[in-house]
């Protein structure tokens, strides 16, 4: 090998080296950004529920309002009697970029149906609920003023699930993203803790405007994504 073969050779050999090191330096050096203005993730619904009752009178509002910003954790849930009617929407807190918020109304001691509440504030009021029954049929109730219709009795009383881990199950397929138990005098157990998918989440109270009495207490289930 003469002398001009041996540069060439340790040229190529240094700009090799150099290209590798400035390709490993780049890679390196490419560290991902989080931008300033990034829009926070929103979970966002606004409702007030007048509720009424036979064996459990509920003379009052009860509101569920849920800002941009609050994640399902910081979700708030007020008493409220086992089976209830929608009496009207108030969309007066909502702030515009609302998000669909599914939500499971579950109680331990009236009946085996599996309601899964789809909740969507607009600008126009408008609510609906589609309630799901154990074999497959689909009610979908909706209001768009001040008074809900549907169902077989003519309002909106949402049928109520009696938590298993069947319904869990169930609730994770549906897509549920909360779990929400009325607790009357120590009926509403916590779920089978055998299941370890869904975690307990301090329950929160709202203050309610009524002149009625309601004795129960909530508790709120979120089920992991």
């Amino acid at each position: 090998m003469n002398l001009d073969q041996i540069r060439l050779s340790s040229t190529i050999a240094i700009l090799s080296l150099l290209l590798t090191s400035c390709s490993t330096t780049m890679t390196l050096g490419r560290l991902p950004v989080q931008k300033a203005n990034q829009p926070m993730r929103q979970k966002h619904l606004c409702l007030a529920i007048d509720g009424t009752n036979d064996k459990y009178p509920l003379n009052g509002n009860f509101g569920l309002f849920i800002q941009p910003g609050l994640f399902l954790e910081d979700i708030v849930v007020g008493e409220l009697s086992a089976f209830y009617e929608v009496r009207r929407i108030n969309a007066g807190n909502c702030l515009g970029n609302e998000k669909r918020l599914n939500v499971a109304i579950v109680d331990f001691q009236y009946s085996a149906y599996v309601a899964v509440v789809m909740a969507e504030a607009q600008s126009t009021a408008t609510i609906s609920f589609k309630i799901i029954d154990p074999d497959g049929s689909i009610i979908t109730v909706e209001s768009q003023s001040d008074r809900i219709s549907g169902g077989e009795t003519g309002s909106a009383r949402l049928p109520l699930v009696v938590v298993t881990r069947e319904a869990i199950q169930d609730a994770v397929r549906k897509n549920v993203d909360l779990l929400v138990c009325y607790e009357r005098q120590g009926a509403c157990a916590k779920p089978d803790p055998v299941d370890r998918r869904i975690q307990n989440v301090a329950a929160k109270y709202l203050q309610i405007r009524s002149t009625g009495s309601v004795e129960e207490k909530n508790h709120i289930w979120k089920v992991p994504r």
